[in-house]
């Protein structure tokens, strides 16, 4: 029942719709492209070497085995630091990049058991609770099947098996 604005290419007008009306406006030979990965639990909270929490959220991994990360506190996360998460993990911030990123090593387990076991879904800022186990299933798009995403396209969200099958009739 989500409201879907509507603009017509040929004439400029607008309507306002329901997202259910979306496989109606389709016709044949047009073109729906799906992002079909699943969103990571990318979201990690650790702790720094000063006992205080440090909260990742890892943004793309990098062919050298590091990752790229937002990172809060950003002005205390510089090169050479490192947050733990329990006993078996930790990432050491080995660079500063630009736009507020933060180059990360991972020591200990393997990067995706990490997020497995202490990351959560990184769910968006207008979602103001926190992240709950179950998000790791009803944060993904129905169609979602490869790891990889840090958030979900949201507009996805709004698609049903129903809604897909719709599209494809």
């Amino acid at each position: 029942s989500s409201r879907m604005l509507v603009l017509s290419r040929k004439t400029g007008a607008i309507a306002h719709r329901t997202f259910r009306e979306f496989p109606t406006l389709l016709r044949p030979g047009d073109m729906l492209v799906r992002n079909v990965s699943k969103v990571i639990p990318a979201r990690l909270t650790g702790t720094r070497d000063n006992g205080r929490d440090a909260e990742i959220l890892l943004v793309h991994s990098e062919a050298d085995g590091t990752w790229l990360a937002m990172v809060h506190p950003g002005g205390k996360l510089k090169a050479g630091r490192t947050v733990r998460f329990g006993d078996d993990a930790s990432a050491e911030v080995v660079g500063v990049v630009g736009g507020g990123l933060r180059r990360l090593r991972f020591h200990g387990l393997p990067v995706a058991e990490v997020m497995d076991r202490y990351g959560t879904t990184p769910l968006p800022p207008y979602i103001t609770r926190p992240a709950e186990p179950a998000d790791r299933e009803l944060y993904q798009t129905v169609y979602a099947r490869d790891d990889g995403s840090v958030a979900a396209p949201t507009a996805g969200l709004h698609f049903t098996e129903e809604t897909l099958a719709a599209v494809q009739a």
